[in-house]
Order: C-alpha cells, then sequence, then structure tokens
C-alpha cells in the first residue's frame, strides 16, 4: 500500500506510481465504456480526526493489478494505491432497514409501479424510515482496514463494478432486504 500527496506530487510522478504499482488503467472491454475510471459515492471518516467536520469524498479507481482510493476533502487530496496481492478482501455490507411507507408517498408508487428499494430509496421521506442503516464497504489488507461509506453509489453498482473488473479480488457481500412495515 502507498499513499501519495496529490497536492505536492507532480502528474508524471503519479502516473508512474500507478503504473508500477498497480498497472494501467483498465481500457479494454464494455466495463471499461460502462464504468470510466472508477466508482464514486463513498465516502470516509478519519479515525484521527476527532472533530468529524471534513470526512473524505472518495473515488475508486480500477487498475489492472489492484485498486486507486482517491480521497479528498477541503484540506487535503491524496491517492492510497493499493496493489492486488496486498487486498485480503473486500467486504459490502448492509444491515436491514425498517420502512413505514406511506401510503400515498412517491417511494409507495415507484413500489408499486415495479422499482426496486435500491432505486425508490432516495424518494424515502423522512417520516417513512424508521430504521436507516447505509451500506458500507471495508476494504482488508494485512496491516490494516479501510472503511468507506457508501453515499451516493448504489451497493448493486459497485459490486457489478468490482466483479466485472477482472481483478480476482475476494468479494464479500451481505445485503439484508428491507423490511417494509405496512400501515
Amino acid at each position: 500500500m502507498r499513499t501519495i500527496d496529490l497536492k505536492t506530487t507532480s502528474t508524471s510522478t503519479v502516473n508512474k506510481h500507478i503504473a508500477t504499482i498497480c498497472g494501467e488503467t483498465i481500457s479494454h472491454g464494455p466495463i471499461a465504456r460502462w464504468l470510466g475510471k472508477g466508482l464514486a459515492g463513498f465516502s470516509f471518516f478519519d479515525p484521527a480526526d476527532e472533530t468529524k467536520e471534513a470526512p473524505y469524498k472518495v473515488n475508486i479507481a480500477l487498475y489492472q493489478q489492484g485498486i486507486g482510493l482517491y480521497f479528498r476533502n477541503r484540506f487535503a487530496n491524496r491517492l492510497v494505491l493499493i496493489p492486488q496481492n496486498e487486498i485480503n478482501k473486500i467486504h459490502i455490507l448492509q444491515e436491514q432497514e425498517i420502512i413505514r411507507p406511506l401510503r400515498f408517498s412517491l417511494y409507495s408508487t415507484l413500489l408499486r409501479l415495479g422499482a426496486s428499494h435500491e432505486s425508490a430509496a432516495p424518494y424515502l421521506m423522512p417520516r417513512e424510515i424508521v430504521t436507516q442503516n447505509p451500506a458500507q464497504c471495508t476494504i482488508h489488507t494485512p496491516e490494516s482496514f479501510i472503511l468507506l461509506h457508501l453515499d451516493k453509489a448504489k451497493p448493486s453498482n459497485a459490486i457489478l463494478a468490482l466483479q466485472k473488473a477482472e481483478l480476482s479480488l475476494p468479494l464479500h457481500i451481505e445485503i439484508s432486504k428491507p423490511q417494509i412495515i405496512r400501515v
């Protein structure tokens, strides 16, 4: 695992580090056209920061022999390169949510029209949510782990991209379906 400060390092040096540690970007096949360079919509809370006022926004870049995590907030802009052989597992977890949808809400209408919970969940009103558990993605390495929260990324998109990336990453998935309480 290698951390690079993007504020002080030139682009050519960063590209050399990426090429030597993780290989080139995935540029062939339908996954590259669909995915582009990687996945966005993750956040990270630094355990050393006790104020928790400046969480990092995280993008995951998929390379031929590893992954890159781009962390940025108001104060820092970093890249963490993790070669494929240093990744023990990637664990995606979403615990069960409890929802009490109203009869005439947009969420209920979307479900009646055949939309999945994952697609309709952004349209939940606050009073419809009894218990909300956002999804998490944990990347385990021999020395440590990195816990990412899926803020805007959908778990199904992250799983699909990691499975189609042609990396032999051990992927563990635990997604619970929501419990819907009818009124």
